[in-house]
């Protein structure tokens, strides 16, 4: 008989079982303690989520199983099942949690949208030359950029789109009619607008450019005042403006003009960055209100070289964002007066956040207080001098028309009465 090398006792074979027996309970307890702290986790995971974003509470997850079976039955039954990708679908439906917030500023931005604002904010891009918004429903212009193809057509801030070529686009986000709008440069597009004061729709043709965004402009007026063209808060502003104020010092300026008409913003950052040459260290030069009474604060601090200098600040309806709260700081803490006409009102915080390495979402967490709590948005910032330019054209660095230029012009009353109190 050949002997069975794996061959047991009896009293081998019952050791055996009872080992596995062991094996069993031991991987079990291992499993369900494993769940416990590994649940206990994932819920306090949870909960850091939420505290991160200022709630006391664990986000309150809901129940999907609609989501999915309507997902399902657009996977089997629609018409266009094969036509639409799963990629496609998941980016609709972030678009609508975000449609269902209500505000026009929040918003998801895939691949090619994230490269677009991108390409904005560093300051070269093709296109019209005008900022875009989302007011009352409808998609507006800002404000054109100074010598930008939309400024030369005749786009003013205010003038509502209503198509784009042919397509009407109603209902449509500011992305999409972005895209619509952007082309290569030396192409044309025809845009439908309407206008306060125009019983009738206007076709505009722009023909595209590159735009190179400038950041600032200056030069000396008669009796020793500065005039300063911020023409956007863009990423080389800062940069630039510091370069400014250098030759500007070594002027000697008795007075200051700070041109901020037609700016549409850009960087929260800069405009902290250049309120530190016009305030004194500690001063809060604008306010976050995130809500539930909380509210934050943000000082300046910096050498506050044009601090006691008088200042005049030039407004109106397309300067938007940052421009908003650099006027309404410099008014609120008497550090200028204001002239022009009331501002976008756009004052609401969005933080860019990266939800992958391609896409973002540009999400309103806060809405901006100037320093005396005044709320900026959809209010906008009154100047002290309310004055109407006769034309559209505005004081633009080398090329100044003081006699038809009104508000420039009471700017230079304004600041020569300061300059001889």
């Amino acid at each position: 008989m050949i002997n069975n090398p794996f061959r047991k006792t009896k009293k081998e074979s019952l050791a055996v079982t009872a080992i596995l027996i062991l094996v069993i309970i031991n991987s079990c307890l291992v499993y369900m303690l494993g769940y416990k702290f590994g649940n206990a986790n994932f819920v306090a995971e949870k909960r850091a989520i939420s505290a991160d974003y200022g709630s006391a509470n664990a986000i309150d997850y809901p129940d999907l199983s609609t989501f999915w079976k309507v997902w399902d039955l657009i996977k089997t039954k629609s018409i266009k099942r094969n036509e639409t990708t799963n990629n496609a679908l998941i980016e609709g439906a972030i678009n609508g949690l975000t449609s269902a917030l209500g505000d026009p500023f929040s918003e998801f931005l895939n691949k090619e949208q994230n490269a677009a604002l991108s390409e904005e904010l560093v300051g070269q891009f093709n296109g019209i030359g005008a900022e875009i918004s989302k007011k009352n429903d409808y998609i507006t212009i800002v404000s054109p950029l100074e010598g930008s193809p939309a400024e030369k057509a005749g786009l003013l801030p205010n003038d509502q789109i209503l198509k784009v070529g042919d397509v009407n686009i109603a209902g449509k986000t500011v992305n999409e009619v972005v895209k619509l709008i952007k082309g290569p440069a030396g192409t044309s597009v025809s845009l439908t607008i309407g206008r306060q004061g125009i019983a009738e729709p206007k076709v505009i043709s722009v023909t595209r450019a590159t735009i190179n965004l400038p950041s600032v402009g200056w030069q000396m007026l008669p009796n020793d005042i500065a005039f300063i063209k911020i023409y956007t808060f863009n990423d080389q502003v800062n940069s630039a403006f510091d370069q400014v104020v250098k030759e500007i010092f070594l002027q000697h300026p008795k007075g200051i003009i700070l041109d901020l008409r037609n700016n549409p913003g850009g960087y929260f950052d800069s405009a902290l960055h250049l309120g530190k040459y016009f305030f004194t260290p500690g001063s809060v030069m604008v306010k976050e209100d995130f809500g539930d009474n909380n509210i934050k604060d943000y000082p300046v601090y910096g050498n506050a070289l044009f601090a006691y200098i008088p200042t005049v600040v030039l407004v109106n309806e397309g300067s938007a964002s940052a421009s908003e709260i650099m006027a309404g700081a410099l008014k609120d803490l008497n550090k200028a007066i204001l002239v022009g006409q009331k501002t976008y009102g756009k004052g609401s915080v969005q933080e860019l956040i990266p939800v992958d390495k391609d896409q973002s979402l540009k999400l309103t967490i806060a809405h901006w207080l100037t320093p005396n709590g005044t709320l900026i948005q959809d209010k906008g910032i009154t100047p002290d001098y309310v004055v109407t330019n006769q034309q559209k054209e505005t004081a633009t660095y080398g090329k100044i028309d003081i006699q038809n230029d009104l508000q420039l012009k009471k700017a230079l009353e304004v600041i020569s009465s300061l300059i001889t109190k």
